[in-house]
């Protein structure tokens, strides 16, 4: 409709159907918003219990949990100087205090092994840390490392501590096996993962192998500052310095097996560790080697040269793409564990243990060592490596992945699968007869 005025039209608006549809839009996006910042402040304040936590490594409240929650101590990265410089490994003299620790309560049994394993983070909560197929967002700062590992999985926050997938004892119960995989090998475009690369190195030195000597606290007390010391009279390692002194030649985690006695004291669930015994772990075969003899191999750790250096990321080599090893058993625990009697009622372990990673610098190029070859043509010496002094630090004070449950081998669970399953199929067919009965 046209209105004269001063000598122009104008036309006057009414409201029509495209103007309720933008009305309906807006409406909406604001609803949308307010959910968005509800449910971003509800993550937030649940990662911040979860770093408060990690700064409080003491604070323990009742549990109702079937087991003890899967623990990670994450040692900061920054207190030691990991880089392939020529320089000789410092001795970590660092107490246990300054340890973060994180749990992941989400492994209640031994029913939740392997699918709720601290891995990936869930799907909502892609908008703080990116999707986990095809991320272009890193997550290398000392912040977001920290809440990562407090809500999800702690490698990031100490690439030492292996990305483990899965873990199981032999049918046998001579060992217990561990499936992980290489962190540093997910996300390899160097135009947006430079740093990432370089922080996971220690990723690679895990499929490194070292060789470690068994000493006494006294022993150890000759070699290392006061801080480093033992209240107790427990066995201490250190780095061989060769070979022909080493009480394991090809290893890099300590294993320790323990019992757990808890008690409740003012609503605080409290776990006494019983050691058992402590064990070394052992490879399949010789990563290292079998890098270097498959034809035209680049050596197993290279970093891309600049950001368009796709191939200095080593995409190629996906036999390095998998970390298996295993932790034995102690002898007198063997058939306990073989025969299923250290799980109670078939999902509830009652023996634990400790994974220790033994810290050294990546090694590259030619500087490795493979105890297998006899070709002489390795280039690493130990003794310029760390010496022959460099004593590890005790349990309490490295960092390490925790309770880690020891269940049923995989003969033995899937027996208790069957069983479990066929007495649930009889009880619905007693209750489907009952119903029948009912309405006859």
């Amino acid at each position: 409709m046209k209105i004269g005025t001063a000598g122009f039209s104008q036309t006057r608006i009414y409201p029509n159907t495209t103007f309720r549809l933008l009305r309906k839009l807006v409406l909406f996006c604001l609803i949308w918003c307010a959910l968005w910042i509800l449910f971003s402040t509800q993550e937030i304040q649940r990662l911040e219990d979860g770093r408060t936590k990690a700064r409080h490594p003491h604070h323990r409240t009742a549990s109702a949990f079937h087991i003890p929650p899967l623990t990670a101590y994450v040692e900061p990265f920054y207190l030691y100087d990991y880089s392939t410089s020529k320089k000789k490994l410092s001795l970590r003299s660092h107490g246990p205090d300054k340890l973060l620790r994180f749990t992941y309560p989400s492994v209640q049994s031994c029913d939740d092994i392997p699918e709720k394993l601290p891995v990936f983070h869930r799907a909502d909560q892609d908008f703080l840390y990116g999707p986990n197929v095809r991320n272009k967002q890193s997550l290398i700062d000392e912040s977001t490392t920290i809440d990562y590992a407090a809500s999800t999985c702690p490698v990031l926050a100490d690439p030492f501590l292996p990305w483990i997938h899965d873990f199981f004892p032999s049918d046998d119960g001579k060992k217990i096996e561990f499936v992980a995989h290489n962190r540093r090998r997910c996300n390899t475009d160097p135009a947006n993962f430079m740093e990432e690369m370089r922080h996971l190195e220690p990723q690679v030195a895990l499929m490194q192998p070292v060789p470690v000597t068994r000493i006494s606290e006294d022993d150890a007390r000759l070699l290392v500052p006061k801080a480093m010391w033992s209240d107790s009279n427990s066995v201490r390692y250190r780095l061989a310095a060769s070979f022909s002194e080493s009480t394991a030649k090809e290893t890099r985690f300590i294993c320790q097996f323990y019992q757990l006695a808890n008690t409740v004291a003012e609503d605080e669930e409290i776990f006494q560790k019983q050691v058992i015994a402590e064990t070394f772990s052992e490879y399949p075969y010789n990563y290292e080697l079998d890098n270097a003899r498959k034809p035209g191999s680049k050596t197993m750790l290279t970093a891309p040269i600049g950001d368009k250096d796709i191939h200095g990321a080593h995409n190629e080599k996906v036999w390095n793409s998998v970390l298996h090893f295993s932790c034995p058993v102690p002898e007198d625990l063997q058939s306990r564990v073989a025969t299923g009697k250290t799980v109670e009622d078939g999902n509830r372990p009652t023996l634990f243990l400790d994974l220790v990673p033994i810290r050294t610098k990546p090694r590259r190029g030619a500087d490795t060592f493979y105890p297998q070859d006899n070709s002489g043509s390795s280039k690493f010496d130990p003794m310029m490596a760390w010496g022959e002094s460099h004593v590890l630090p005790e349990i309490k004070s490295s960092g390490r992945w925790s309770h880690i449950p020891i269940c049923l081998p995989p003969q033995l669970s899937a027996l208790r699968r069957r069983k479990k399953q066929n007495e649930q199929k009889l009880a619905v067919e007693q209750r489907n007869d009952g119903d029948k009965s009912l309405s006859a």
